[in-house]
């Protein structure tokens, strides 16, 4: 709050780690939690007055039953929101699998989602998969290999 007077700190939770803070001005109010700092992760949710919600790193665990789950993946959520209009985010995982096996996974599932794949790309390293259906669901699959692992990055949306 030193760095924005219209911050202020509404609740201390130290057996949760969380701060819970309120913006004087709209009186929105969001709570971080500082469990994941401790590995280097960062995690903030924001919940708006219409129910809309905001979330900034964590784990994956609450994504859309609809989003394929690569095998033995560990998803990190990089954003997700909702609200009722729809729902949007990015996640990131890495595998040893190769490239062309995570690309694979994706164009098969994305097939068997009922997506109409819009675009694939591939290279050497990865490539990347753009597939959506009309006034739905989309899905974006980015796959890049680097230092012997393979980065995946999955944004998706429905409306």
């Amino acid at each position: 709050t030193a760095f924005n007077p219209n911050v202020e700190v509404v609740h201390v939770n130290e057996g949760d780690n969380t701060v819970t803070m309120r913006d004087k001005r709209s009186g929105r109010q969001w709570t971080m939690s500082f469990n994941d700092v401790q590995h280097g992760r960062f995690r903030m949710n924001i919940r708006g007055d219409n129910g809309a919600n905001v979330q900034i790193g964590g784990d994956a665990s609450r994504l859309p039953s609809w989003i394929p789950a690569y095998p033995g993946s560990k998803p990190e959520v990089a954003f997700s929101g909702s609200s009722d209009q729809g729902e949007a985010g990015t996640f990131t995982f890495t595998t040893s699998d190769s490239p062309q096996d995570v690309m694979r996974f994706y164009q098969d599932r994305i097939s068997g989602l009922g997506l109409k794949t819009n675009l694939v790309a591939n290279t050497p390293d990865g490539g990347t998969i753009a597939a959506s259906e009309e006034n739905g669901r989309s899905l974006n699959v980015t796959v890049a290999s680097s230092g012997g692992q393979t980065g995946v990055t999955v944004i998706y949306g429905r409306k």
